[in-house]
C-alpha cells in the first residue's frame, strides 16, 4: 500500500520519513529485565519552562530487542530506542542528525536499548493525532510539521528529565556525501506541468523499494535520501545544480542494517529466513542508471551537538 511521506511541504519544512520504516517489519514490544515507573519532575531547563512538557507517568525499561519502534495514539506513547537515536531525532532540524553529528557521551547510549511507555500530556497528544506508528531507528520524521514538533518534544522531555541530558551546539568540519550529476547529466526532465505541492510516496515492502517523487526540488530529495540506510552515516548535501522541481520514480533493493530483522517476500518477518532475493539494482546503481546521479565524498562545516552530561535513568 502506498504511503505518503511528505505532502504540501515547503523548502523550510523538509520533514521526511525514510530509512527502514519502508521495510514494514512487525516488531513486538519486548519486556525488559530492569524497569520502573515513576513520576517525572521538572528537571531540565527546557522541560520546566514549558517548551518540553513532562508526563504524568513514564516507564523506562532496558530492552534486549535489537530493532526500534515508535507508536503513539491518543495520550499513549511507546518507543523502543537506544538513547543515541532519541538524541538524533530530538535535536535534528530539517531532518534527524547523523551519528557523526553527536559527539561525546558514554558507550551505553549506543548499545543499550530502552523501552519507553509514557502517558502524554494533553498539549502533546492533541498534536500527535492521528495515530503514529513507525518502525526502524528514529531517523524519520512525521510528514506534518505539528506532529514532528510534538514527537521531538516527547523525546526532548524524556532525555532532559529522565536521562539528565545536557548538550551544547558547535560547528565542526566533517566528511559529507554530495549528490551530484554523472558525466552524462540527468536522465529526468524538470516537471513544469503543475504548481502542486512536493509529494513523496513510499510504495512500501514487496519487490524492492519504490519511491515516487512528485514536484520536488533536489534539496528536498537529498533530505529524503539522507535517511536511508545506505547513506545514514554522513550528511548528504545537494550539489546537482538542478534548481527546478522534478517528478520521477526510483526503484532499488534496499540494504537492511545490521541487527534488523529481515522480511520475507510478503513483507512479513521471519527471523530464521535467508535475506530475500534482490528485486532490483543496488541503491547507488539505481541512482546512476535511473536518474543520472551519483554520490561522492566531500568535506564541509556541519552543525553538531556535544553531550556534556547524560545518565542512565534511575527511579526518582
Amino acid at each position: 500500500m502506498a504511503r505518503h511521506i511528505g505532502q504540501g511541504l515547503t523548502p523550510g519544512r523538509k520533514l521526511l520519513l525514510g530509512g527502514t520504516a519502508a521495510l514494514a517489519i512487525a516488531i513486538l514490544l519486548a519486556s525488559g529485565a530492569a524497569g520502573f515507573v515513576s513520576k517525572v519532575g521538572t528537571q531540565g531547563t527546557e522541560a520546566s519552562n514549558g517548551r518540553n512538557p513532562w508526563f504524568e507517568t513514564a516507564s523506562i525499561k532496558l530492552n534486549a530487542a535489537p530493532a526500534a519502534e515508535i507508536w503513539a495514539s491518543g495520550n499513549k506513547f511507546v518507543a523502543i530506542e537506544p538513547a543515541i537515536d532519541m538524541i538524533m531525532f530530538a535535536y535534528g532540524e530539517q531532518h534527524p542528525l547523523k551519528p557523526a553529528q553527536v559527539l561525546g557521551g558514554p558507550d551505553w547510549i549506543k548499545t543499550q536499548v530502552f523501552s519507553i511507555d509514557a502517558e502524554l500530556p494533553k498539549s502533546l497528544s492533541d498534536q500527535v493525532k492521528p495515530p503514529l506508528h513507525d518502525i526502524g531507528p528514529t531517523f524519520m520524521y512525521p510528514a506534518e510539521v505539528r506532529r514532528t514538533d510534538a514527537v521531538k518534544q516527547v523525546f526532548r522531555s524524556l532525555l532532559i528529565n529522565r536521562f539528565k541530558l545536557q548538550i551544547r551546539h558547535e560547528t565542526k568540519e566533517l566528511p559529507i556525501d554530495e549528490l551530484v550529476l554523472t558525466k552524462n547529466g540527468p536522465k529526468i526532465a524538470e516537471d513544469k506541468t503543475t504548481d502542486g505541492p512536493c509529494r513523496i510516496t513510499d510504495v512500501g515492502p514487496g519487490k524492492g523499494r519504490w519511491i515516487e517523487v512528485q514536484f520536488c526540488d533536489f534539496n528536498m530529495f537529498a533530505g529524503l535520501l539522507s535517511a536511508i540506510p545506505e547513506l545514514r552515516s554522513r550528511v548528504l548535501v545537494d550539489k546537482t545544480g538542478l534548481h527546478g522541481r522534478y517528478s520521477f520514480k526510483l526503484h532499488w533493493t534496499p540494504e537492511i542494517p545490521p541487527g534488523m530483522p529481515k522480511p520475507g517476500r510478503d513483507g512479513q518477518i521471519n527471523q530464521s529466513a535467508a535475506p530475500p532475493e534482490p528485486y532490483g539494482p543496488s541503491f547507488f546503481t539505481a541512482l546512476r542508471e535511473q536518474l543520472g546521479l551519483k554520490v561522492v565524498s566531500g568535506q564541509a562545516p556541519v552543525d553538531v551537538i556535544v553531550i556534556e552530561h547524560v545518565e542512565r535513568p534511575t527511579p526518582n
